[in-house]
Parts: structure tokens; C-alpha cells; sequence
């Protein structure tokens, strides 16, 4: 695995809500990629990446292993 953002400490992350990889791992399936939707501690939220690259194409999402970094939309 390569250089990976930390963006719980950038963006002092508190919490964060799977979108779609829980239901589908409970249905016994296996997604290439996953998103989150994160809660930085100033009540902000963002969208990141959690695994895969299905989700690259897309701009103002965080892609934490992606270089150089995008900073998110909030």
C-alpha cells in the first residue's frame, strides 16, 4: 500500500457512516470499492474513498490514496 492522507487528523474527524459497504458485505457480497461519509468535529461532512478506485473519477471527493490529494467538499 503506498503514502496514504491522513485525513482524521487534517480534518479532526469524529465519526463516519459506510454507504454502501455493510449492506452489501451483510448480503454476501464483496464491492471493489466503498464510500464514507465523514463527520469532522466543527460539523462539517465530507465523502471519502474508503477502499478501491471505482469512485476516482469523481471531483471534490476525498481519494485518500490518490496523489496529490484533493481536499473535499464539505
Amino acid at each position: 500500500m503506498g503514502l496514504r492522507t491522513n485525513t482524521h487528523e487534517i480534518y479532526n474527524t469524529i465519526n463516519h457512516e459506510h454507504l454502501d459497504s455493510l449492506v452489501n458485505w451483510a448480503r454476501g457480497e464483496f464491492p471493489s470499492s466503498g464510500l464514507v461519509v465523514v463527520e469532522c468535529a466543527n460539523g462539517k461532512w465530507f465523502v471519502e474513498v474508503e477502499f478501491g478506485h471505482e469512485f476516482d473519477q469523481f471531483d471534490r471527493i476525498s481519494k485518500p490514496e490518490v496523489v496529490p490529494f484533493v481536499e473535499p467538499a464539505f
